[in-house]
């Protein structure tokens, strides 16, 4: 009952606080155990079979120092140097006996082993006082007998060999050493996970009481949380109590009410009525504020929509125009075709009122009529224009196009069969190819050339003077073949 009391918080805190608690002084114990037997077993290492076998090779060092000083004495004819040699050999012998009181003080294996050791290094030693008294009195070949195949060199094997069976015990120890390190390594990780599988059962038992604790009271608004999530907001809360139960049905009665005035302005925008009003609460109403940059960018959408829906009919209307304008100039027709169908093309799709095109002749630097549309015969058409003369004349010479609007009577009347009207906009275009002046096309519309007219025109100007460009050529080439057929 004093469980139940507590606030969920509360609980939770006693609980992480306990499973803390009893993890840490499990782990803590667990550490000075194995810090104390890692602690005992590093020292028996040192102390035993690394020392020993560190001192031994120092011994067997020393003692490999002493025979080649022997060695070097034999030969040595300075008395001083034979002094100091002498003088290295009673240093070395010096280390070795400090060596043997270490060895003897930390050696684990039978004691008879190191007093061997000790023994021969004593008799060996009586074997180079000899030697060293027969090199003072300067008789080197009997030391240099005893050295290489008397006593003394026997002495220095038998010195070697019981060296060899300190190091091999040692060695031998510390792999024992080494495997019962293996052996306590296994049972302190089996005591390890022991405490680790112990602590993990305690601890659920505990997060299972105040897990009942806090779960009992919260089925209704599991419940109730449920319905939400399917989408259901007609949901009945019951009446609400002063612990933090209440406190969640509270909330989630306030978060119901707020989710149906969300629905109800998403049901409008999904009738597409985009100019529903979106109140957030705060600043922080992160749901009512996305559901306004929504409806603003569902409105800026539309809008783009429209305008990109535009530009593609638009860029399909300049495409097709061109692919039509290009199909209508395929085939070997004369020029005067190429320059009436050309034209005829261009009036239809822009529904100008009546066009003309002149052909640059360029040996003669005039402009030559080689189509019309929709002229009448009482319409005065110059049959040649110079570079310069007239609005044609001019944007030949310009190479760029001229635009006229609101053009006066005397440019000419836009006839039908019931009406007679001046055009609105007249626009001349010169056709080059390769920076070529091939002709200069002129239409006259009852309407203002719009951007993508004039795009299309600039599309159009290439098609119509390759077009142009390949009849001059064929004409050429024809009048070619019937001079060549005449001579």
């Amino acid at each position: 009952m004093y469980i139940r009391n507590m606030k969920i918080g509360t609980r939770l805190i006693v609980f992480i606080g306990g499973v803390l608690l009893l993890l840490s002084i499990s782990n803590i114990i667990l550490l000075i155990f194995l810090s104390t037997h890692l602690f005992s077993l590093t020292e028996r290492l040192y102390k035993h079979p690394f020392t020993v076998n560190k001192t031994v090779r120092d011994a067997h060092l020393s003692v490999l120092n002493i025979r080649l000083a022997m060695k070097d004495a034999i030969t040595e004819q300075d008395r001083d140097k034979l002094e100091a040699l002498i003088a290295d050999v009673r240093k070395e012998e010096e280390s070795i006996v400090n060596d043997f009181a270490v060895i003897k003080e930390r050696y684990l294996g039978d004691p008879k082993d190191v007093q061997t050791v000790i023994d021969v290094f004593a008799a060996w030693k009586k074997e180079r006082d000899a030697m060293i008294e027969l090199l003072r009195k300067n008789q080197r070949e009997e030391a240099a007998k005893s050295i290489n195949t008397g006593s003394t060199n026997e002495q220095y094997l038998a010195m070697k060999n019981a060296l060899a069976v300190l190091t091999e015990f040692s060695g031998n120890k510390a792999l024992s050493f080494l495997k019962n390190a293996e052996v306590a390594k296994r049972d302190e990780t089996l005591v390890a996970m022991a405490i680790s599988i112990g602590g993990f059962f305690i601890s659920l038992s505990i997060l299972a009481v105040i897990a009942r604790t806090i779960t009992r009271p919260l089925n209704s608004v599991v419940v109730i949380a449920d319905r939400v999530s399917e989408g259901n907001l007609d949901v009945d809360f019951p009446p609400a109590s002063h612990d933090e139960v209440g406190q969640v049905l509270q909330s989630m009665r306030n978060m119901v009410a707020y989710l149906r005035q969300v629905a109800a302005v998403a049901d409008q925008v999904a009738r597409q009525e985009l100019h529903a009003e979106v109140h957030p609460k705060s600043a922080h109403d992160v749901l009512n504020l996305a559901l306004e940059r929504m409806l603003i960018n569902l409105r800026q959408m539309v809008t783009e929509i429209e305008r990109s829906l535009k530009a593609v009919e638009e860029q399909n209307w300049l495409k097709d125009g061109v692919s039509q304008l290009s199909q209508s100039l395929v085939g070997d027709m004369s020029l005067d075709n190429v320059c009436q169908k050309a034209l005829q093309e261009l009036a239809r799709y822009l529904n100008a009122g009546h066009g003309v095109l002149y052909v640059y002749d360029a040996d003669h630097h005039v402009l030559q009529l080689r189509g019309t549309f929709a002229f009448t015969e009482a319409d005065e058409l110059r049959q040649e224009v110079r570079l310069g003369e007239g609005i044609i004349g001019q944007a030949a010479r310009e190479r760029a196009p001229i635009t006229l609007t609101n053009a006066p009577h005397q440019h000419g009347q836009i006839n039908t069969g019931t009406s007679s009207e001046p055009p609105l906009t007249i626009y001349a275009m010169p056709a080059t190819y390769n920076n070529e002046l091939y002709g200069v096309i002129e239409l006259a519309t009852g309407e203002a050339l719009s951007p993508l007219h004039e795009a299309f025109l600039a599309s159009a100007n290439n098609v119509i003077a390759m077009a142009i460009f390949s009849a001059l050529q064929r004409e050429r080439v024809h009048a070619l073949l019937q001079q060549s057929q005449i001579a």
